[in-house]
């Protein structure tokens, strides 16, 4: 995580410790009563409050909140697994929570008006998510990408049937080991 007390005060790690200690129960209390609401009310309270505090949300999102609720928010996860920033692997590692199963079943509809506005940049991005979840997601993504009108983004098509021609994968329905 680093080090974040500055270079000339030493931090006393059983101190530091204590404070964890202090805050962890409040912390659990109340992440325990936003799980008691429903789904839609923490659905809103995510998508509302990640701008304020995104390493809260992505906290909630990566290891608390239920996968019924990563599902309902794949659109937005996707929203932020489309464009480059800090957080772009902790969305990907989110998203990849979810069931691979429901995910083949579902990634498609709720990439498509990214896909549709997108560059090639989002389809190399979604490429990458899509070849973790399902080869054959990747082979039709690559495909659309090949059928693009854009030079750049059919460039990118060649790139990953490239990319699934020398990594031996998985059959159908299976998921990749890259």
């Amino acid at each position: 995580m680093g080090d974040h007390a500055p270079k000339d005060q030493m931090t006393d790690p059983n101190e530091t410790w204590k404070q964890l200690e202090l805050s962890y129960e409040p912390f659990r209390h109340a992440v325990d009563a936003f799980l008691k609401c429903t789904k839609d009310q923490r659905v809103t309270a995510i998508k509302a409050n990640y701008q304020a505090n995104r390493p809260l949300v992505i906290l909630l999102l990566s290891a608390l909140v239920l996968v019924e609720d990563l599902e309902e928010l794949l659109p937005f996860l996707l929203s932020q697994a489309e464009s480059i920033h800090g957080y772009l692997w902790a969305f990907y590692s989110i998203i990849l929570r979810i069931p691979r199963d429901w995910l083949a079943a579902h990634i498609e509809n709720a990439a498509e008006p990214f896909l549709r506005s997108g560059d090639d940049g989002t389809y190399r991005r979604f490429f990458e998510l899509y070849l973790d979840i399902d080869v054959t997601l990747a082979r039709r993504l690559a495909e659309r990408a090949l059928a693009s009108s854009d030079a750049d983004t059919r460039e990118a098509g060649t790139d990953f049937m490239e990319k699934i021609a020398n990594n031996p994968q998985p059959g159908p329905g299976q998921t990749s080991v890259l």
